[in-house]
């Protein structure tokens, strides 16, 4: 995946980009906040040294990308409909199978806290190139 940001914070090897969100669902959902046209800030590998308000581009594996999408949007509906089997099984009623179900979900979010933090490295974006210098886009707007 590679996408184009500007930078807007820089401390040492680590830039807050922001960029502006492609959408890989095609384009029909309005409700998760990541459509087209709408920008996120990301923390950035920018061993390159990218200046403050530089146009660059941004690269992470697709792979990864993929992979973490899984764990935060699929891992929880399978623990969801694990826990309800489980609540059905051991509690015979709906409200036991119902409470089961939102407690494995509940755990699988505090597993995927947990394995963000170890991590989070390894699923950073990186800074592969600098399209615009901020020297030269203020100099072309004077």
């Amino acid at each position: 995946m590679i996408v184009t940001g500007t930078v807007k914070k820089t401390d040492k090897n680590i830039a807050e980009t922001e960029i502006t969100r492609s959408s890989a669902c095609g384009d029909s959902c309005a409700t998760c906040g990541l459509c087209p046209g709408r920008s996120m800030v990301v923390k950035a590998d920018n061993s390159i040294g990218a200046a403050e308000g530089a146009s660059v581009l941004l690269s992470m594996s697709d792979k990864k990308v993929l992979g973490a999408a899984f764990l935060v949007y699929v891992i929880p509906v399978i623990m969801l409909i694990i826990g309800y089997a489980i609540g059905k099984a051991a509690f015979k009623t709906e409200p036991g199978a119902i409470a089961v179900g939102f407690a494995l979900m509940a755990l699988s979010f505090a597993a995927i806290i947990i394995i963000d933090r170890r991590v989070r490295q390894h699923y950073t974006p990186k800074i592969v190139k600098i399209i615009g210098d901020v020297k030269k886009v203020q100099i072309a707007k004077r």
